[in-house]
């Protein structure tokens, strides 16, 4: 009985689309893929992350679940992608403020694959070749815009520091002084794209 189930449940499987069997799998696909960027951080920090469902208690947890969420509904159109849902586009901001590699700041876009493969599972997928094409290309183009948005805000930061080197105003920092961020109270366009950094 049970093998007649699995022969048609593959039987059912083979006559979807990928973008069917992204949408009929979503939940599973988002939770791990929102596992799997919750566990660049440490233990207690992906707890709390996962734990604390208040928007403002835990801004960088509601940024991953939305972002995530919202993202993979645009992928699973199968459209070309040219903006990344705003709670994204936060998260990679903060990212490129941490004490991170770009590599692993940005891994999490790649991951999809990966999660989309042991979920759905990779004989399944190697029949959809030309879908599963598609599919990777969205994805590559995904890392890219999250890739200009990290490096618009990395670039923005050493301008920041340069801009205080030469002020003289690092000597002030060194001493228990303001903070970049606090400096630019006069500049509101730098301030707005440094919205990530907490005024001191």
């Amino acid at each position: 009985m049970v093998v007649f189930e699995i022969i048609e449940q593959i039987g059912r499987i083979s006559d979807m689309s990928l973008q069917e069997l992204l949408i009929e799998n979503k939940l599973k696909i988002v939770s791990t893929w929102i596992d799997r960027v919750m566990s660049t951080y440490s233990a207690d920090g992906a707890r709390f992350f996962k734990s604390q469902k208040d928007r403002f208690a835990n801004p960088l947890g509601y940024s991953v679940e939305k972002g995530i969420e919202g993202l993979f509904a645009s992928i699973c159109t199968g459209e070309k992608i040219v903006d990344l849902p705003n709670e994204l586009f936060q998260f990679i901001k903060l990212r490129a403020v941490q004490d991170m590699e770009p590599s692993k700041a940005l891994a999490f876009l790649y991951e999809l694959k990966d999660v989309v493969r042991e979920i759905c599972g990779i004989e399944i997928l190697s029949s959809m070749s030309e879908e599963w094409a598609d599919f990777d290309r969205i994805v590559d183009q995904v890392a890219l815009l999250g890739f200009d948005v990290y490096a618009k805000d990395r670039e923005l930061i050493y301008q920041v520091k340069i801009q205080e080197m030469k002020r003289g105003n690092h000597v002030m920092l060194a001493k228990g002084g303001r903070c970049p961020s606090s400096l630019m109270r006069g500049n509101k366009e730098e301030k707005k794209e440094l919205r990530v950094i907490k005024d001191c």
